[in-house]
């Protein structure tokens, strides 16, 4: 799924959370959803699909 990536923090324990800003259509309009993710849930995207 496309999101922007907004922050990176690093936990007490060492491991990384993103901070991700995520886009989802629901009927004719676009919502934004803002949560966390473990780093291992992360990845660049390499499809050419662009943020609406």
């Amino acid at each position: 799924m496309p999101g922007e990536l907004r922050a990176w923090y690093r936990l007490d324990d060492g491991r990384w959370i993103a901070s991700l800003h995520v886009p989802v259509q629901t009927g004719d309009k676009w919502i934004f959803l803002d949560f966390i993710a473990p780093a291992e849930a992360v990845a660049a995207r390499e499809d050419g699909v662009s943020f609406p």
